[in-house]
């Protein structure tokens, strides 16, 4: 018997089966021994192929689906992946939750409001209105939702940094940019921080969109401005929140992981926000998977999704990268440069 019909002897055992790649190679393996994982997946193409097989259009964390033709099983396992079946208004979340595909949306040139914030009584309309200060705005306000905490009396913000090369880089570009503030640089608790303790300058960031307080349990959406700004606003904002929230890609994990928490009470804005980021992904041509929500054991609720295969991450290498986490620019520079030196 070959491997192929030897896979489609534990599917026609129970026809409604659903099995993920991780589980069909486990049983063959206890069956007939290990398979080697090529072999494996050339056996399966050539089952889907000849219309033996079906599968999900989208992997989970075990890879893909599979079944003869239990359409109906294939759905709801898969929708099981996104979201647990205990959680409360499943069908509504299923709806933020069930889409891959965002089409970019349209620039505009909305005001921004920043000539009605304090920052006007102490920068020159003009300089104000400078597509590099913009955009540096765009990071700070990317960063308040990520890897910074701006307090309830909007006078003090802080930014949290892995490497102090990224912390002194943002101090340096902090003080081009607003001369007449300034931000202190300091060791935190497993980071290096940076300060900026003026109210002017905090309240108009929130203003701008920045959220004060505790982020997970709040709800808040990325501003107008960012959302339908620019491309140029639109990495500049992707570069930080995705730095801050991304996780490192590398030669063994090629992948962006972008991981976000909130409180059950606001799950909504927490997919809404999600929608948001992958929406301004899918400016630059960059397509994600769909997004997986989870409770995190004794805490709160994270959703999760992913920027996977290599178009995808080398549009983001070349379009956005990542700003102020140099380590995880250098994974994905790494990634790059041996893929260039492969092929």
């Amino acid at each position: 018997m070959s491997i192929p019909q030897r896979i489609l002897e534990f599917f026609n055992e129970s026809h409604s089966r659903v099995y993920t790649s991780r589980e069909l190679r486990s049983e063959y393996g206890k069956k007939y021994g290990a398979l080697n994982a090529r072999i494996f997946c050339n056996s399966i193409n050539r089952l889907l192929k000849k219309d033996r097989l079906q599968r999900s259009s989208n992997r989970t964390n075990e890879g893909y689906l599979f079944t003869l033709d239990n359409f109906s099983g294939l759905k709801t396992r898969f929708e099981e992946y996104l979201i647990p079946q205990d959680f409360p208004n499943r069908s509504y979340l299923l709806s933020l939750l069930n889409t891959d595909s965002f089409k970019a949306n349209q620039s505009s040139k909305e005001e921004k409001g920043i000539h009605q914030t304090p920052l006007s009584k102490e920068y020159p309309k003009r300089y104000l209105g400078y597509k590099k200060v913009n955009l540096f705005l765009a990071k700070l306000v990317a960063f308040s939702m990520g890897d910074g905490h701006l307090n309830l009396n909007h006078n003090k913000l802080v930014l949290c940094f892995f490497l102090k090369e990224d912390a002194c880089k943002f101090r340096s570009d902090f003080s081009t940019f607003f001369p007449r503030h300034s931000c202190i640089l300091y060791k935190g608790d497993g980071c290096f921080n940076c300060a900026i303790n003026q109210y002017s300058f905090v309240q108009s960031l929130f203003l701008l969109g920045a959220p004060s307080g505790n982020k997970v349990y709040q709800s808040f959406l990325i501003p107008s401005w960012i959302v339908y700004g620019s491309p140029a606003i639109k990495k500049a904002f992707l570069s930080v929140i995705i730095g801050n929230e991304g996780s490192k890609p590398s030669k063994q994990y090629r992948r962006i992981q972008f991981v976000i928490s909130k409180n059950e009470k606001y799950i909504e804005h927490l997919l809404l926000f999600i929608n948001q980021i992958k929406q301004m992904l899918a400016c630059f041509g960059i397509n994600s998977t769909y997004t997986q929500l989870r409770k995190q054991v004794g805490r709160n609720y994270y959703a999760r999704f992913y920027i996977r295969g290599e178009e995808n991450l080398e549009l983001f290498y070349r379009n956005i990268g990542f700003s102020y986490a140099s380590e995880k620019q250098e994974g994905l520079t790494m990634l790059f440069d041996s893929h260039q030196e492969a092929t």
